[in-house]
């Protein structure tokens, strides 16, 4: 099997991408005005400007992949607090998933904690349906064996 892993489609933080590309592309949609100001201005128009960027580029890398190679399968790591996923990191995933953009999610689950992992599964699941393809990233890398063992068995 073929695939596309879009392992850090998001933003860092609401912090990040104070650009002068990303503010006059903002300001454009506001028709003109202080550059620097109208994030503060309209701090939702902000955040969806954000969001819209970021879904536009996701469609854009999932279609030229799959037009140069047919079948590809494409995935990406999410954060699994939806609400911290599309006001922090302004990554809409579930859309994605709805759309036909991804075939697969990864919700960056790297807690040690085994119940938070499970919740955090289970929150993602419910947010996508039973048959989604849904792989939880266990964070293997600052983890004990035991701990990723654990992750690993736990059911969801």
């Amino acid at each position: 099997m073929n695939g596309l892993h879009l392992d850090f489609i998001r933003y860092p933080s609401s912090d990040y991408d104070w650009s002068r590309a990303a503010l006059e592309g903002f300001g454009a949609t506001r028709g003109g005005g202080d550059l620097l100001a109208a994030p503060a201005i309209d701090p939702e128009g902000w955040g969806n400007y954000r969001r819209a960027a970021l879904d536009a580029l996701t469609v854009r890398l999932s279609a030229v992949a799959r037009q140069t190679r047919p079948g590809l399968v494409v995935s990406a790591a999410v954060v699994p607090d939806l609400p911290k996923a599309l006001y922090q990191n302004y990554q809409p995933w579930p859309s994605w998933m709805a759309r036909g953009v991804l075939d697969a999610v990864c919700p960056m689950t790297y807690t040690p904690d085994t119940k938070l992992f499970r919740a955090q599964v289970e929150q993602a699941r419910g947010k996508l349906g039973a048959a989604a393809s849904l792989w939880a990233g266990v964070g293997a890398w600052r983890l004990p064996v035991d701990s990723v063992l654990e992750k690993i068995r736990a059911r969801a």
